[in-house]
């Protein structure tokens, strides 16, 4: 299957929008062929990137919400990975 798709727009719309780690969970899933590969590699670099920068600021936030309670300050996470797990079923 040929599909006449701007990938150079597809990859610089989904990281302006950043919605690249989907889109690249999505591409990868679908027959090799279907999809460049260097929009695949270009994806999961981003990607990997992603994955290590929000391990990153998760324990960041760990870190800064234990420093608040040894303070007796209450504190609660309004976005990120924490917050995202807390509604995730899982």
């Amino acid at each position: 299957m040929q599909w006449d798709i701007n990938w150079d727009l597809l990859i610089d719309l989904s990281v302006h929008h950043r919605v690249y780690p989907i889109i690249y969970r999505s591409l990868k899933s679908l027959n090799k062929e279907a999809v460049p590969e260097h929009v695949l590699r270009l994806l999961k670099q981003k990607y990997k990137s992603n994955a290590m920068r929000t391990i990153s600021m998760t324990g960041e936030t760990i870190r800064i919400l234990k420093q608040l309670e040894s303070q007796g300050v209450s504190a609660f996470i309004l976005k990120g990975l924490p917050l995202a797990c807390r509604y995730m079923e899982i």
